[in-house]
């Protein structure tokens, strides 16, 4: 007797839910075991990623890759440690002008990045996100690849909060700006 279509697509689904558990169970030790645990590399030695192109240049460039854990005091990165992994956020966010209809932001590109780190050093645009009135999550708005942005999709009397992050070669998107703007219309 064989089983039925449904039954079958049960199991295979069991089955995905198995193995997605067991690798992000072995994902999870080997991020608590840190790289290359116990294997050939001697204790401290990096290792260098990909390398990225430089498209001003036609070269390319090597970006280090350093071992990246939480500081064992409190479980979070230091500074240095997060830049090394998270590209920083655009600088000096700011409303140029806020109309009936339309909210104008403008910002600076990310200052660069001094400590060995696992992305590009070239921006290739900045993602927008914004909040209206009281809501509490900052949902994507708009990409593009200007340090100037309009959000026309605004309405009268509404107020709206805003954050730019970078986003580098490879689609990596960096840090959020902090603090939101706020931009109020008549």
């Amino acid at each position: 007797m064989r089983p039925s279509l449904a039954k079958v697509g049960r199991i295979w689904a069991l089955v995905a839910v198995i193995l997605f558990t067991v690798a992000a169970s072995i994902a999870g030790l080997l991020a608590q075991a840190g790289p290359d645990p116990g294997g050939d590399r001697r204790a401290g030695e990096r290792t260098t990623e990909n390398s990225f192109p430089d498209a001003s240049s036609g070269n390319t460039s090597s970006a280090e890759q350093a071992p990246v854990a939480p500081t064992p005091a409190t479980g979070e990165l230091t500074a240095e440690e997060d830049l090394a992994v998270n590209p920083p956020p655009p600088e000096g966010v700011h409303v140029v002008s806020v109309i009936q209809d339309a909210v104008e932001l403008n910002w600076d590109p990310p200052p660069p990045v001094a400590v060995a780190h696992r992305y590009s050093d070239r921006v290739v645009g900045y993602r927008i996100y914004r909040r209206e009135g009281t809501e509490v999550d900052l949902r994507p708005l708009a990409v593009t690849s200007d340090t100037t942005y309009v959000d026309r999709s605004v309405t009268s009397g509404q107020t709206y909060a805003y954050v730019v992050s970078s986003v580098r070669e490879r689609h990596v998107e960096g840090s959020r700006s902090d603090p939101p703007v706020t931009a109020t219309l008549p």
